[in-house]
């Protein structure tokens, strides 16, 4: 036990210092002279492992874990991994392992709601996002991905009530500045909407939907000019997206600047050539496409 304990206390210093690859070094120096009993040294390790993308070994050690005593870390770990390999089921399987021997594990709550709402089971989801603010009420994802879901179920009232309890948490984070504009936008609260659009700009320059959505807002009110202006911002600020190039190509055409819209057409289909397609369809384009 002496050499274990030793390899031991190596390996969570240097893992304390952020150097894993000599902190594995001696996690598996331990591990080849004990294997069994210490399940706090493997649930490190396994740790460890994943995280160094050593997802196999990673699962083995966590099921070592369990084989001595149940875990939910152990079960949320596994669960974890196989989610990423994209085996759902199994993911699943561990996810209701973790929470029926500890469901006040707030983690296997929370990414048990994110798969269930993945797999389009909205209604399981919000039950377990709900169980998750239950225990953690300061949880911001939690109530930022339960809006989400409320938002795709239209009731946009919900999901702007917990919007806003995301908002007072954290309101500089551009996804939630953002899907408020997008909930307020569908509540007909115009200005209020393009105000959080602006300002997930002013958070995240290069976010490219919030332009577009202003743009489509300003194209609604038949103000084009405004939407070629908030289009042409977000060309400067990402200049590879190919949807801004397309719908100010659509703009321009509206406005019979053809030429313009030309040139905006065919570099939307340079960097994204479905959109050719598209633009045979789309009347927004007809003056444009009369020309080709």
């Amino acid at each position: 036990m002496y050499k274990f304990n030793n390899y031991k206390s190596i390996a969570n210093e240097y893992l304390y210092k952020g150097e894993k690859i000599k902190a594995y070094k001696f996690f598996k120096k331990a591990h080849k002279i004990y294997q069994d009993g210490d399940s706090e040294f493997l649930i490190d390790y396994a740790l460890l492992c994943d995280e160094l993308g050593l997802k196999e070994d990673a699962i083995y050690i966590y099921k070592q874990v369990i084989k001595e005593r149940e875990d939910d870390r152990a079960y949320y770990g596994i669960a974890i991994i196989f989610e990423e390999f994209g085996e759902v089921d199994m993911a699943e399987a561990y996810y209701k392992k973790c929470i029926e021997y500890n469901s006040k594990n707030d983690r296997g709550l929370f990414f048990y709601a994110n798969l269930l709402d993945e797999k389009g089971e909205k209604v399981r989801a919000i039950e377990f996002y709900e169980k998750v603010l239950e225990l953690v009420q300061d949880d911001f994802w939690a109530y930022v991905n339960l809006a989400a879901i409320y938002e795709e179920l239209n009731d946009n009232n919900k999901a702007f009530e917990l919007l806003q309890k995301a908002y007072e948490i954290d309101n500089k984070d551009f996804m939630v500045n953002f899907n408020l504009g997008v909930v307020l936008k569908k509540m007909n609260q115009i200005e209020e909407a393009i105000s959080f659009y602006r300002k997930t700009i002013e958070l995240n320059k290069e976010y490219s939907y919030a332009y577009l959505n202003i743009s489509v807002i300003y194209k609604e009110k038949k103000e084009y000019l405004k939407g070629i202006f908030w289009l042409t911002k977000g060309i400067e600020n990402n200049c590879n997206e190919a949807f801004l190039y397309y719908n100010r190509a659509c703009l321009f055409s509206i406005i019979n600047k053809e030429q313009l819209g030309i040139e905006d057409l065919n570099k939307a289909i340079e960097l994204y050539p479905k959109f050719m397609e598209y633009a045979k369809n789309d009347n927004e384009l007809s003056n444009i496409m009369r020309l080709l």
